[in-house]
């Protein structure tokens, strides 16, 4: 299985603790696509190409007339110019077996559930990667899951967040 990270999965950490998500992805699998890829390799993310190319994280191309590059265009939506990564996470998702999106965004999440067919795929949120991370000793530093869940306003803490955290 592959942790599929969106936008906004990579930038919490990227302005936060960006180390520790390249340890982890060293000791898991993990990628992003490449329409995620240009939306954080912005001036608004000085770095970034620099970090990523040291973060051993996958990047994925949808290549022209793919199943992905053929249901990324049945996701878009003329109306909004935003969102490519997200759709385009989604159409990889949707169609290559062994991904697990990984996202924090609801608009996504809703996408993603109508779209998900291939065996062995998923959507986790953040909170819960966050948890898989640190319970299978991919992430080891407890500050991380401090400052990532900070970026959350109380209502995407999950109920059990809590007391998973006051046992470590």
């Amino acid at each position: 299985m592959t942790y599929l990270l969106d936008t906004m999965v990579v930038s919490f950490f990227y302005d936060t603790m960006r180390d520790e998500l390249a340890r982890a992805a060293g000791r898991c699998k993990m990628a992003l696509v490449g329409e995620v890829y240009n939306e954080l390799k912005t001036p608004k993310k000085p770095g970034f190409k620099e970090w990523f190319g040291k973060a051993n994280i996958a990047l994925l191309d949808i290549t022209v007339d793919s199943d992905a590059f053929i249901t990324l265009n049945k996701l878009l939506n003329p109306k909004l110019k935003s969102n490519l990564g997200e759709r385009a996470s989604i159409a990889w998702m949707a169609n290559n077996p062994g991904f697990v999106l990984v996202t924090h965004d609801k608009n996504a999440m809703w996408i993603a559930s109508r779209e998900i067919c291939c065996a062995r795929n998923g959507i986790m949120g953040l909170p819960v990667f966050l948890r898989r991370l640190f319970d299978a000793e991919k992430l080891s530093n407890p500050s991380v899951l401090d400052v990532i869940i900070s970026c959350l306003d109380e209502t995407h803490k999950p109920t059990w967040w809590d007391t998973w955290r006051s046992r470590i």
